[in-house]
């Protein structure tokens, strides 16, 4: 396995005949997904997309109880400015384009929660597995915000009545109802969900690959995409007052005292 460069690396990459195994690091943390994460799975899916001999992805997280737990909350508090907080959402949702956009088909293995970032990413995959004790999660609105990818998306994925539940009370759901609502193509029970991802993406390596990324590009052509809406929505959001109690309350772990303003 090698590890991405750093001293505390957000992602290592595997290689495995002709998958590329990517793994989000940092299990004490639920592979919280840092500042620095974002860039570093584009560096990532940039070289899996210029070696020839890649023909599948996997992204998985360490460990057995997070996939991602999303985005690094605390950090959140160092964007004080709209600059900032606008070219850190910009930062995130060309992550997530990248994943959409990339030629080569990638597989999320989740095995464990997959909350706020977690689940968006997961849900711009390809193709979503799922252990028995995935739950998913968009949890925004306890912190005054809104999944912005996932407001984006997660209507096509799982339909607008769906979504709507999931944004709105920002509860966890788990891998049977990710799976009868379409966030999940398939639960894994009878052995480790990353060994089913890559058996898939070795199957699928056997498929012509142009017909695999053309194939991708027209389902995902189909898809409206509303980027620059969810950037201004979520900018907005993150210098309400609301967003720095959400925040606060987090780290102090007790309820917010939400004032709408």
């Amino acid at each position: 396995m090698s590890a991405v460069a750093g001293n505390d690396p957000d992602l290592s990459v595997e290689h495995r005949g002709r998958v590329a195994i990517v793994t989000m690091l940092g299990e004490k943390r639920y592979n919280a997904q840092r500042r620095t994460f974002w860039k570093a799975l584009r560096d990532v899916l940039a070289q899996a997309e210029a070696d020839a001999n890649v023909a599948a992805i996997v992204i998985t997280g360490e460990g057995t109880k997070a996939f991602s737990a999303g985005g690094d909350i605390i950090g959140y508090k160092q964007l004080t400015t709209t600059d900032t907080r606008r070219d850190f959402i910009i930062d995130c949702m060309r992550t997530f384009e990248a994943v959409e956009t990339c030629t080569k088909p990638i597989i999320a293995a989740v095995n464990g929660v997959a909350a706020g970032g977690g689940c968006e990413l997961a849900s711009a995959c390809d193709i979503v597995l799922a252990a028995p004790n995935a739950k998913f999660a968009v949890p925004e609105a306890n912190l005054g915000l809104v999944p912005g990818f996932g407001v984006g998306r997660l209507a096509d994925v799982v339909g607008v009545g769906f979504a709507r539940y999931m944004v709105l009370t920002g509860e966890f759901v788990d891998a049977a109802t990710a799976l009868r609502v379409g966030l999940v193509q398939e639960v894994v029970t009878d052995g480790p969900v990353l060994d089913r991802a890559i058996a898939l993406a070795e199957k699928i390596a056997t498929k012509g690959p142009l017909a695999v990324s053309v194939g991708k590009a027209m389902v995902n052509r189909a898809l409206d995409s509303s980027y620059q809406a969810a950037v201004d929505a979520v900018v907005m959001l993150q210098g309400t007052n609301d967003a720095n109690e959400g925040i606060v309350a987090f780290e102090e772990r007790r309820p917010p005292r939400f004032t709408r303003s």
